[in-house]
């Protein structure tokens, strides 16, 4: 007779799949994106990978990182990580601090 397996694959609330891709949100402070970071990824391997935030990048950035996705089981060929960004505004208290932010903002105005 004919054998037929059923998979279920879990959902994971950090990541989401869109076929070999995986998509994914990490929070950044808003200072991470003025003035450029780095931030880390773990993939659902467990491994570490390094995403570089360049300065100047929008609070809500999407950036790519190729060949860590889900294996395409055809090919063998990976997807891509998609990561947005989800810049956190700080909550600051001193007032030296505003007012050096006030500075920079009416500068820029």
């Amino acid at each position: 007779g004919d054998l037929i397996v059923r998979v279920r694959v879990a959902n994971d609330k950090n990541w989401r799949r869109d076929g070999i891709n995986l998509h994914t949100t990490v929070n950044v402070s808003i200072f991470d994106c003025l003035l450029g970071s780095k931030v880390q990824i773990r993939t659902l391997e467990d491994k570490r990978l390094e995403l570089n935030i360049p300065k100047g990048s929008q609070p809500t950035a999407t950036f790519s990182i190729p060949g860590h996705g889900m294996p395409d089981m055809r090919t063998g060929q990976r997807g891509n990580i998609f990561v947005k960004l989800n810049a956190i505004v700080n909550n600051i208290d001193d007032p030296n601090i505003l007012m050096d932010i006030e500075r920079i903002r009416d500068a820029l105005n």
